[in-house]
């Protein structure tokens, strides 16, 4: 993998390509969502090959989350989400489980909406915090203790990081 990859420019044409690849995907999975639904076992596999993406990048490439990740992860979602309510009032869908709840299917909207949303950014939040602890574990760095738990104040240096204990 490249060290120093090179950002993709909005509008350019790497990003128009990906914009029309997955327009194009998400076109034919609507149109051909009888043939998505007979083969549910490798559709499943392949998405859970997906979530597995991370865990191979951790080992292989050596990345770790960062709060930026998570805010741009959340962020997408947040368009997923909004996004999937559109098109299930346009077309009678079931994007995100809005229609046929599979969990608390006696809750009305638009508390199972919020509902979902709470628990699916709750889970956004504890996967990233369990990765971040993981990864600190990993690496070999523990971060310091909270100046409460040792009875320290904190005070900043010439240079302005903090110290502990000063």
């Amino acid at each position: 993998m490249d060290p120093e990859p090179t950002w993709i420019a909005v509008g350019g044409l790497d990003h128009l390509l990906y914009v029309a690849g997955v327009v194009l995907l998400g076109a034919l999975l609507v149109w051909r969502c009888e043939w998505v639904r007979e083969r549910a076992r490798p559709v499943r596999a392949a998405a859970f090959a997906v979530v597995l993406l991370p865990v191979f990048a951790w080992i292989a490439d050596g990345w770790r989350p960062s709060r930026a990740g998570l805010r741009t992860a959340v962020g997408w979602f947040v368009m997923y989400v909004t996004g999937a309510v559109a098109v299930n009032a346009l077309t009678g869908g079931n994007y995100f489980y809005q229609r046929e709840r599979p969990v608390l299917p006696w809750l009305d909207q638009p508390w199972y909406l919020l509902g979902s949303v709470a628990v699916s950014l709750l889970l956004f939040v504890v996967g990233h915090a369990g990765a971040r602890w993981i990864g600190a574990r990993v690496d070999g760095v523990t971060p310091p203790p909270a100046p409460e738990a040792t009875g320290a104040s904190r005070s900043r240096d010439d240079a302005g990081a903090a110290r502990v204990g000063a």
